[in-house]
């Protein structure tokens, strides 16, 4: 597994909603930083940590890169393990530390569901 830190700031915003859905509730950044920044990350899922503004605490995380919208905007978001609370309104930063495997559809909800469990123990595992 290679690491190849990036690092996104925003705020979270409302998302579809999907994800609490299924059970992989995630915090949704806002895509307004995107053209700004200098390196932008490869879509895909990656191994990474989640900071909350002004705590120290870091909590890993499965981080989402993708798809992008009809702007060309890349949804942005991360599952934060073993976290709960609410987030919305707060700022974060999203630590990308390793790309795990680039994005792509599934025509089945378990199997999208069983990918996502296999990404959040790979995750749980990384050495990062």
């Amino acid at each position: 597994m290679k690491h190849e830190v990036v690092t996104l700031r925003g705020m979270v915003v409302h998302g579809d909603g999907y994800g609490r859905k299924i059970g992989f509730p995630t915090a949704n950044l806002s895509r307004h930083g995107w053209a700004r920044l200098q390196r932008k990350p490869r879509l895909g899922v990656w191994a990474g940590w989640v900071m909350l503004e002004g705590r120290p605490q870091k909590h890993r995380a499965g981080i989402v890169i993708g798809p992008r919208d009809r702007r060309g905007l890349p949804k942005l978001e991360a599952h934060l393990l073993d976290f709960s609370g609410d987030l919305y309104g707060r700022q974060l930063t999203f630590c990308l530390v390793a790309f795990l495997r680039p994005f792509r559809k599934y025509a089945q909800e378990a199997d999208l569901m069983r990918a996502i469990q296999e990404d959040i123990n790979t995750v749980r595992k990384a050495n990062i």
